[in-house]
């Protein structure tokens, strides 16, 4: 007899093998899927990845008045598919996972290349004030 977890092995194998023989199908099955259930899964992603619910998101947006914590200006990126603009990124710490604050992409992305580091964004932003020409 199988346990749980060997069904539960079997049964994925046998998903991914029916989705690699009916690519076509499946990539229109999961387009119909995210369509039909975006809120659903904006609010898996916002749980699993960060601990917080689509309302914890909603009041931090309400408090920010819809800008980036750091620059204050409205998101403008656009997605590369949908080419509708992307909601405000959740900024976190990585270390203690707790949620700082809503950023847009530019602000998001700079903070995320310097790696949270406080000394190297000091010694950018002094830097940038020397070589201000």
């Amino acid at each position: 007899m199988m346990t749980k977890e060997e069904k539960r092995e079997l049964n994925r194998i046998k998903n991914i093998k029916w989705r690699r023989e009916n690519k076509e199908k499946y990539l229109k099955c999961a387009a119909q899927y995210r369509k039909n259930n975006r809120k659903k899964i904006q609010d898996y992603k916002l749980n699993t990845r960060y601990g917080i619910s689509a309302e914890r998101y909603l009041e931090l947006y309400q408090i920010q008045n819809g800008k980036c914590a750091i620059c204050n200006n409205s998101e403008s990126a656009l997605h590369n598919s949908t080419k509708q603009i992307i909601t405000l990124a959740v900024d976190h710490c990585h270390e203690t996972k707790k949620v700082r604050g809503l950023l847009c992409q530019d602000c998001n992305r700079g903070l995320g290349n310097f790696h949270d580091d406080i000394l190297r964004l000091e010694k950018t932003i002094k830097y940038l004030k020397i070589n201000n020409i």
